[in-house]
């Protein structure tokens, strides 16, 4: 990144490390698989620690993949099993939930809170 693009303020330096795991929906259960081989359907989880302006971050994103007829279910169940094993004391709110540029854009602004 140009040094000078950086102290103007055009460009931003955010440094990520993801994780990423698979899933196959059974039943009520997630059972996870083979990030070599994932299979025709289940659900990726990414995790992302971010850092920008040595402040951290992360980011959790979930994607269905498999026959379009089930991707909502999976995505669901997904979701599902994984909130009710989630701390409470961090919250995911629809609120909080948005892409990466707008999330970017409320960091820069001052608006994001970690």
């Amino acid at each position: 990144m140009p040094a000078d693009e950086e102290a103007k303020g055009t460009w931003r330096r955010v440094r990520k490390r993801r994780s990423q795991r698979f899933y196959q929906v059974q039943d009520a259960t997630l059972e996870p698989i083979n990030s070599d081989r994932p299979g025709s359907s289940g659900c990726s989880l990414e995790l992302t620690q971010l850092a920008i302006a040595d402040q951290p971050w992360w980011s959790l994103a979930l994607e269905a993949y498999g026959p379009p007829d089930t991707l909502i279910h999976t995505l669901k169940a997904t979701a599902t099993v994984l909130s009710a094993s989630y701390p409470p004391e961090f919250p995911l709110t629809p609120a909080a939930s948005f892409a990466y540029p707008h999330w970017l854009q409320q960091v820069v602004q001052g608006k994001g809170e970690s």
